[in-house]
């Protein structure tokens, strides 16, 4: 029978024949089967079991159950985009989400498990649409992608925080305008006086 450490911090003992400590979470009753729930960690070491059961513990007081640990965020994404997006945002705006998840999230960090994504892994989608050539806004928008689909996860129980609020957001570009020459902007007052758009053209010019 399991050894009870103190009231509410579940249980640890050792299967001799398995030579494995085990931790035990009592997660309550399944309401659609009426089962029992718990959530079981191993390992071979007393102090290691400890502090998984430990952890586990510390996502259910915080969480109500402990972290699914196992969705990749290829396989969160698409879950995201299906079920959280599709149903509450117009057509395009689904598009748009689903490109950036297709062509730069899931490529770049879609591998990972979703619980252990890190900032570096959030600025490494940015590196990789500046590396091909993309603008700032493209990275911008990626960001922005990744914070929503991160901060949805978190709140499903898939992480215990949505790391992108860490990273500082790609910056805008800066707009530039180009010079003419004087003589040019001359012309082009000249020809804008005889036209009926005139004024508009010389305060574009002048603006």
């Amino acid at each position: 029978m399991p050894k009870k450490r103190n009231h509410g911090d579940g249980a640890l003992y050792y299967i001799k024949s398995k030579k494995l400590w085990r931790g035990v979470v009592d997660l309550g009753t399944d309401p659609d089967t009426g089962a029992r729930k718990q959530k079981l960690v191993h390992s071979k070491s007393q102090t290691t079991c400890r502090e998984k059961l430990k952890a586990v513990l510390d996502e259910v007081a915080e969480h109500g159950a402990p972290l699914d640990k196992t969705p990749t965020v290829s396989a969160w994404a698409e879950t995201w985009l299906d079920t959280i997006k599709k149903p509450h945002v117009d057509p395009k705006t689904y598009s748009g989400y689903s490109s950036t998840v297709n062509k730069w999230i899931s490529p770049t960090i879609g591998h990972l498990r979703v619980s252990a994504v890190k900032p570096s892994d959030v600025s490494s989608v940015s590196r990789a649409i500046t590396a091909a050539g993309k603008s700032s806004t493209t990275a911008r928008h990626a960001y922005r992608v990744v914070s929503m689909l991160l901060e949805d996860a978190r709140k499903e129980g898939l992480c215990a925080r949505n790391v992108a609020l860490d990273v500082t957001a790609p910056k805008k570009a800066a707009a530039t305008r180009e010079s003419i020459e004087a003589g040019d902007a001359s012309r082009m007052l000249e020809i804008a006086a005889e036209t009926d758009l005139g004024s508009l053209w010389c305060f574009k010019l002048l603006g």
